[in-house]
């Protein structure tokens, strides 16, 4: 058993567990648990997002399609304990990974710009591996991650085993859309942060009720995305067969991670209720390998 950490302006993350080459610390007993420290989030916004990805190894039982785990978020005031459930998101190998969020206010802990967040494992039929960036912290208008290893700064991060190739164009979201009939009209995108628009427009104009998108996936790559929405919004994904393989609900800041099991066009279809005023949303698409 070894301790491990990792510190740089504005983050810092300790584990103890086993270790390996990859950087990755298994929690494996009672005792194992891994603890992140942000000390920098005085921007602006009432609520947090915030990010858990994980690794598993060794099930005894065949991996379920989600996970719970018990996340424990402090500050110098306040502490909470909140279940999340983390959801299957990709296999290679005997290892398998999954991905969650959680929402907090800053009036549940008191948040100035301190937070803790801590993560504690007892569990026989599997191993869960954690990682410096495992735990990210994103606000209505910024972005943290406790750093990797070796590194100056954190990022959005997917679980693997090694370090993916991601494929990525970094720009501010000013890129539309054209509008589409439907599904098989739907334009297909690029990796990028693009706007869109939903809602009523007002008297003598028809409800703009959803968005429709697709992109091309080979096998084994993961389709990452995010929605930051002023309103509630619906994002769902779906195979190259038609099938549903992922959704997400709500407002503020979103996301959404699938692994593409086939080569083909994946859509989303991004959908409001009927009635809701015109509002602008913005869409972030990133690719995986």
């Amino acid at each position: 058993m070894i301790s491990a950490a990792s510190f740089a302006f504005g983050a810092s993350f300790s584990a103890r567990g086993v270790a390996d080459p990859q950087g990755w610390i298994w929690l494996c007993g009672d005792v194992d648990q891994a603890l992140w420290q942000f000390f920098d989030l005085s921007w602006e916004g009432s609520h947090f997002v915030v990010e858990l990805a994980v690794q598993t190894r060794n099930w005894q039982t065949p991996p379920p399609a989600s996970l719970p785990v018990t996340v424990y978020f402090f500050t110098f005031s306040s502490s909470l304990t909140r279940r999340v459930l983390l959801q299957r998101v990709g296999e290679t190998g005997s290892y398998v990974a999954y991905f969650g969020q959680t929402l907090l206010a800053r009036r549940e802990l008191q948040i100035g710009s301190y937070l803790g967040v801590k993560l504690s494992i007892n569990a026989s039929e599997v191993e869960i591996g954690v990682h410096p960036s495992s735990v990210s912290v994103k606000g209505e208008r910024s972005f943290i991650s406790a750093p990797a290893i070796g590194t100056d700064a954190g990022g959005p991060w997917v679980p693997s085993i090694t370090e993916p190739v991601v494929q990525r164009i970094q720009s501010s979201p000013t890129w539309t859309f054209r509008e589409c009939s439907g599904k098989d009209d739907a334009p297909y995108v690029s990796p990028g942060t693009y706007l869109g628009e939903l809602g009523w427009p007002g008297p003598g104009h028809p409800v703009d009720a959803q968005d429709w998108l697709r992109v091309n996936l080979k096998s084994g790559q993961t389709l990452e995305v995010r929605i930051s929405s002023p309103n509630p919004v619906l994002l769902r994904v779906m195979d190259p067969l038609g099938r549903e393989i992922g959704r997400v609900e709500g407002a503020g800041q979103l996301g959404l991670m699938c692994q593409a099991t086939t080569t083909g066009s994946y859509h989303f279809c991004i959908s409001v209720r009927e009635g809701t005023p015109l509002f602008t949303y913005s869409i972030d698409i990133t690719i995986r390998r």
